[in-house]
C-alpha cells in the first residue's frame, strides 16, 4: 500500500478557468503526475496541469470552471511517498513533515531511533526522536545532517557524543 505525506491545502477558487489557490509546503522542480486530494474520508488522484509556485496556484486537469473547484474546497493536499522522494532528492529545501518516521543513523551507521516528529523551540528546531520507549530531543540543525536518502527513509546524523545521555 502507498504511503502519502501531507503538502498543503486547496483554499479557494482563483479566476474562471479552474485554478485553485492552494497553500504547498513545498516546491517542485518537476511536476509529479498526480496529487491526491482528501475528499469524504478517501484520496482521490488528480492530474496536475500546471502549477505557478510564485502565486500560489494549481490548475488540475479536468477541471474547468470555478463552480467546480468550489467543490473541491477546502481539502487536504497529499502526495505519495515516491513522488516525495524524488521531489526532495531534487530540491534544496526539506519539507520539515517529511522527515516523520524516517530512520535516524548515527555516523557510524547505527540507529539512533525514528523520527516522530520535528518540533520548534524558541531557538531552535529540535528532532524528537523514539528510541525503544524513550524519546530524545535532538537539535535539527544542518551541520549535524550527514546525509538524508528520501528513497530509503534515512537521516544519516553527526550525534554529538553523550547527547542521547543528557535528555534520556
Amino acid at each position: 500500500m502507498e504511503d502519502y505525506v501531507e503538502i498543503g491545502v486547496l483554499q479557494k477558487s482563483y479566476g474562471t478557468s479552474g485554478q485553485i489557490k492552494a497553500h504547498l509546503e513545498i516546491g517542485f522542480e518537476e511536476l509529479p503526475d498526480y496529487i491526491f486530494l482528501s475528499l469524504n474520508g478517501s484520496l482521490v488522484p488528480f492530474g496536475i496541469e500546471h502549477i505557478d509556485q510564485k502565486k500560489n496556484l494549481l490548475k488540475l486537469e479536468w477541471l474547468s470552471s470555478p463552480e467546480e473547484v468550489d467543490k473541491l474546497v477546502p481539502s487536504t493536499v497529499f502526495l505519495a511517498s515516491t513522488d516525495m522522494a524524488r521531489t526532495l532528492e531534487k530540491s534544496e529545501n526539506v519539507l520539515l513533515s517529511a522527515l516523520k518516521n524516517y530512520t535516524l543513523m548515527d555516523k557510524d551507521d547505527v540507529k539512533v531511533g525514528v523520527i516522530k516528529q520535528i518540533e520548534e523551540y524558541p531557538s531552535q528546531l529540535m528532532f524528537i526522536v523514539e528510541q525503544g520507549e524513550q524519546e530524545h530531543l535532538l537539535p535539527f540543525h544542518e551541520d549535524l545532517i550527514l546525509e538524508m536518502d528520501h528513497f530509503s527513509k534515512l537521516v544519516k546524523y553527526d550525534l554529538p557524543d553523550g547527547l542521547l545521555d543528557v535528555n534520556a
